[in-house]
């Protein structure tokens, strides 16, 4: 018998949100819409008569696509069921805390000015995120605060999170990714948006190709996202001012009342209307709806070679996958997802350069993910000054303590290379010509970046539709079969 044929949780690891899932068998559970809206509501603890959820029929046809999600094993539909009852039942939740909270949503400071960390994923956002979370200089978002944020106290939500985590702890104990999942670790704003039933992240990190074109296809579709992600900060805001939205620090450095203390690390002065700093790996290809959203936002775009990002990005998209699927993924799982990703952020990056053509330039910062791996604490030191925040030495050292915690934690570096994944240096050259040519310091490196621009007709592999895939998202999207080939027909 093997492991996840007998695996039980633990009774203390499973509070209320994740009751119903507490053994795990060897059958796929049923994704049936009505059933898991009932687990919803009994997990939100509301009646069906008071449970309010908008976008009722996104959310059926969500079920609809984790239904139609091929290869899925038995633990993995068990996750899935899991997550979109968790997501759902936060939805209802939170939409009676919207209510309750209305006046003081409106009195809070304002977060026009958040912080946003953007950019190709794996290129050095999560850690700066962390670290400027954790000098106190900036508001960061842990994990619990993300995927719980509909709980008014900061322990109901770390209570809400944590068998989550130690589901996929104890259910794939060799389970390593890049987006480390902790309870007081900074965390990007997928999970905040899988609060969104039609945002394009439920289709990029659980595989639903299909959901993800229907997505695509609505009109504003991520622009209602990143309104609903700012309604959500208010609210968090609120927690804030009610004490339950601690820094992320694991151990302060306590200096009152101790004068050796407070020569070591100086005075820990106080910060008034301190903003978000927010890791958002889908801002870069959506910067008008996020600055619609949030007129005054502070943009930090980190860099990575493209040959290095890219394949990482896909690596870890795949790991995810893995998770639901319990499997190797084929090659033309490999292909589709390289294209995917190609297509997703070469639009996005040529989108994000023409619009920050007109935006503010005192607003916008270029970061390396090379200076952010080297050097963390002296990146922060120059990038808060031009936010006009000065930071202090009791700050800085919980910064450089933030920084070593991240850099000693295991985390894979997902070294894989561009045509593992369908995709040679002359598409993405062609794909991300604009961005080459607008941060060729950035797009280049020595051994792992585009060393030169071969021209399409110059190489065998056919990419006559490269040019015009530069036109808008849905033309860039290169969707393929499970057979490998193009929808089509070609080969």
């Amino acid at each position: 018998m093997s492991w996840h044929k007998s695996f039980v949780i633990p009774a203390k690891y499973s509070p209320s949100p994740l009751t119903l899932f507490r053994n795990v068998t060897t059958t796929r559970v049923p994704f049936v819409f009505d059933s898991i809206y009932e687990d919803a509501v009994k997990t939100a603890d509301l009646g069906k008569d008071t449970a309010e959820i908008p976008e009722l029929s996104a959310w059926r046809r969500l079920v609809d696509a984790m239904a139609d999600k091929p290869f899925v094993s038995p633990l993995g539909s068990q996750f899935l069921r899991m997550k979109v009852v968790h997501f759902m039942a936060q939805r209802m939740m939170i939409e009676k805390k919207f209510k309750e909270y209305a006046a003081d949503m409106e009195n809070v400071a304002s977060n026009a000015n958040t912080v946003f960390v953007i950019g190709i994923p794996r290129s050095g956002g999560g850690m700066l995120s962390h670290v400027l979370g954790t000098t106190g200089a900036l508001l960061g978002l842990s994990s619990s605060d993300v995927c719980s944020p509909a709980e008014e106290r900061y322990t109901d939500r770390r209570q809400d999170t944590r068998p989550l985590l130690d589901m996929l702890h104890r259910a794939y104990p060799d389970f390593v990714c890049n987006r480390i999942l902790r309870p007081n670790w900074a965390d990007d704003d997928l999970h905040l948006q899988m609060l969104k039933p039609n945002s394009i992240a439920w289709g990029l990190l659980h595989g639903l190709d299909d959901h993800l074109r229907m997505a695509i296809e609505e009109p504003n579709y991520m622009g209602e996202v990143y309104e609903f992600e700012a309604q959500v900060l208010k609210l968090l805001r609120v927690y804030r001012d009610m004490g339950q939205l601690p820094e992320l620090v694991e151990r302060e450095l306590h200096n009152v009342g101790s004068p050796i203390n407070i020569i070591r690390w100086g005075t820990n002065d106080p910060i008034e209307n301190i903003p978000f700093v927010v890791q958002s790996p889908l801002g870069v290809c959506f910067l008008p709806d996020l600055t619609k959203a949030f007129p005054q936002a502070r943009l930090v775009w980190c860099h990575r070679a493209l040959a290095q990002g890219i394949p990482s990005t896909c690596a870890s998209l795949l790991t995810h996958d893995i998770m639901y699927t319990h499997k190797t993924p084929m090659d033309s799982t490999l292909v589709r997802t390289g294209h995917k990703i190609l297509g997703l952020y070469g639009s996005g990056t040529d989108r994000a350069i023409e619009f920050l053509e007109g935006y503010p330039s005192d607003r916008v910062m270029n970061l390396s993910n090379r200076d952010i791996n080297r050097g963390c604490m002296r990146v922060v030191g120059k990038l808060l000054p031009r936010l006009g925040i000065e930071i202090d030495r009791w700050r800085q050292q919980q910064g450089i303590n933030g920084f070593s915690a991240m850099m000693n934690a295991s985390r894979p570096r997902h070294m894989h290379h561009l045509d593992h994944f369908g995709v040679s240096e002359a598409q993405l050259g062609e794909v991300f010509k604009t961005y080459v040519n607008q941060f060729e310091e950035y797009a280049f490196e020595p051994f792992h970046g585009i060393t030169r621009f071969i021209p399409p007709e110059d190489i065998t592999l056919t990419i006559s539709e490269a040019p015009k895939m530069r036109n808008n998202l849905q033309t860039r999207m290169l969707w393929f079969d499970q057979s490998g080939h193009h929808g089509d027909g070609r080969e």
